[in-house]
């Protein structure tokens, strides 16, 4: 059976903007692109606390747990053969746009209209979750 590797993905919004990090292109397999805030979940966390690190890492945020809104279930992604990594999905409404950004992990970020996000992502797993994210953003659960 193939590693399965924990991680969270946390969409950020601003009113009706949502922050999307950019990140390098790797010659030869993928050029530069967008993503939601993302990250593994470190031995001893739980998905809510890699969360609240990830954002302040990434971005500079400092939120508050009940700030956070975590999607139902799991979303699993199978990368490659021999790995899956398992998701949490959360969201964020912040009154913040001032974003300190790692630039270590990202060379840059913007603010996008809500309406035109799937437009900017690259991986079909972001596109998958962002459709999840809207759609329980807008009408809960239900």
């Amino acid at each position: 059976m193939p590693p399965i590797k924990r991680s969270i993905e946390c969409w950020v919004f601003s009113g009706d903007d949502v922050l999307l990090l950019a990140v390098a292109a790797k010659e030869n397999d993928y050029p530069a692109f967008y993503q939601p805030i993302t990250g593994g979940i470190e031995v001893g966390e739980c998905a809510e606390e890699a969360c609240r690190r990830e954002l302040c890492e990434e971005t500079g945020l400092q939120l508050e747990p009940s700030s956070l809104h975590a999607l139902p279930g799991l979303y699993e992604v199978v990368i490659i053969e021999q790995l899956t990594v398992c998701k949490t999905i959360f969201y964020v409404d912040t009154p913040s746009s001032d974003i300190r950004l790692n630039s270590s992990e990202h060379i840059g970020y913007i603010w996008c209209n809500s309406r035109r996000v799937d437009l900017l992502l690259y991986w079909q797993s972001n596109k998958d979750t962002w459709s999840r994210v809207i759609r329980y953003r807008l009408n809960g659960d239900r």
